[in-house]
């Protein structure tokens, strides 16, 4: 098997920013300068980690209501 030169972040941003667009995975290979289907896993896993990202910061402790009856102490 043989391998590739890796993408450069910025091809990598490239990619996105053309899917987002809604252009082709080949249209977006050309223009990147990589194949189709490097455009096609770098898109599958910025998908992937987009809606399995963690969300930072501490929960909420009191609820809707409870921070209502706060506000009119």
């Amino acid at each position: 098997m043989c391998l590739g030169k890796e993408l450069t972040e910025g091809q990598k941003g490239g990619i996105i920013a053309a899917k987002k667009l809604g252009h082709t995975d080949s249209k977006t290979a050309e223009v990147v300068g990589c194949s189709r289907s490097s455009v096609q896993r770098v898109w599958k896993s910025y998908e992937s980690e987009e809606l399995s990202k963690k969300r930072t910061g501490r929960p909420k402790t009191l609820t809707e209501s409870e921070r209502k009856l706060l506000k009119r102490s």
